[in-house]
């Protein structure tokens, strides 16, 4: 079970729109970990909202490494339509690099995805770790504090989807889609092996 530990709040400007800022640890009494969750917001939260569930991605967003992953691509394309949309809001939890297995782990599948040529779910397997450990329960709390029930989420991972909806919020997708030609191979990938959700007419693009 979580609880705040802390919490604070501010006003941005960010791509000459207002946005704000809240910035929530919240502790695990079980796992005792603390998780940084930082929601940026736009416009007034209501049951017409999206929102973006987004994990970090040092590769991309620090060292814009754009060949393996779509993950700052679909950054980019989220806050894009939810400023055009005029509300919505992006939880971005610190602790969920490389699909919650940390960075060091991250580092070691791009080893073996470029060694022997595999994909990210195998060299996950080959490092014994789970294909996507992250825990999304931290979601219900920006459910109540908002008070929605439905949400229109900015995504393509069915089991991200699914998560959401097992939280009793009623939830529709609204597909993310990347530009970028040179992943082409990792966007099949994840259609094949993850089951992520894309239109055939893109995977036939690529």
């Amino acid at each position: 079970m979580y609880f705040i530990r802390s919490s604070k709040e501010y006003d941005i400007d960010y791509l000459d729109h207002k946005w704000h800022l809240s910035a929530v640890e919240f502790y695990d009494r079980c796992t005792r970990r603390v998780n940084t969750v930082l929601c940026y917001r736009h416009g007034v939260i209501s049951n017409s909202s999206y929102m973006r569930i987004n994990s970090p991605c040092i590769t991309s967003e620090l060292f814009n490494d754009f060949n393996r992953c779509d993950c700052k691509d679909q950054f980019d394309v989220s806050i894009d339509m939810i400023q055009k949309n005029g509300s919505g809001f992006i939880l971005y939890n610190q602790e969920e690099e490389g699909r919650g297995s940390g960075i060091l782990d991250k580092i070691d599948s791009y080893y073996l995805m470029d060694k022997d040529n595999i994909s990210t779910k195998k060299a996950f397997e080959c490092l014994g770790l789970n294909t996507d450990s992250r825990n999304y329960s931290y979601v219900k709390y920006f459910a109540e504090h908002f008070n929605f029930t439905t949400i229109r989420l900015l995504t393509n991972n069915n089991d991200k989807i699914q998560s959401i909806c097992d939280m009793g919020i009623n939830c529709t997708r609204t597909p993310v889609v990347s530009s970028n030609p040179k992943i082409g191979q990792y966007i099949k990938s994840k259609a094949k092996e993850l089951g992520h959700l894309f239109d055939k007419e893109l995977l036939n693009t690529y």
